[in-house]
């Protein structure tokens, strides 16, 4: 349960901090979305480069070993003691990647007050279920926003 839920935050913080051409910095969207002051934005940025550089080098390590074990594959015996092991390192490599991404996020939170804090829930929340966005009565965001 503890790896799903690490996963899940790590899919968050991916979308929200990996890389995406094109796409408006998270330090901006964080800012305008959370109200965030400019030393907070630029914190948000400096954590978003310190966690990218520790992933790359994650992702890097995850890529060389599924060449390996797509090399493996068109060996002649198979050796599936290493395919398996392969496997096994990938999927730590996995893990330490999800690990990394939970850490930015709760780096990210303890820069936050309070209905920032809130705030940023509601996003990891609709990041989490895109396709089920929870229903108004439990949106947090509609919670800071002032009734009309």
């Amino acid at each position: 349960m503890i790896i799903v839920n690490v996963a899940g935050l790590g899919i968050m913080g991916w979308q929200f901090f990996g890389p995406s051409p094109g796409a408006e910095p998270a330090h901006r969207f964080l800012q305008e979305e959370l109200n965030l002051t400019d030393i907070q934005a630029q914190k948000v940025d400096d954590l978003r480069r310190r966690y990218q550089g520790k992933m790359k080098i994650v992702e890097d390590d995850i890529a060389d070993l599924k060449k390996a074990i797509m090399e493996a594959a068109f060996l002649s015996p198979i050796d599936m003691e290493r395919v398996k092991h392969l496997g096994e390192v990938i999927g730590d490599k996995h893990t330490e990647l999800e690990y990394l991404r939970f850490q930015n996020v709760l780096a990210l939170k303890d820069l936050f007050k309070p209905e920032q804090v809130e705030k940023f829930q509601a996003l990891i929340r609709d990041v989490f279920n895109p396709r089920h966005p929870p229903r108004p009565d439990e949106r947090q965001d509609q919670k800071l926003m002032p009734k009309s």
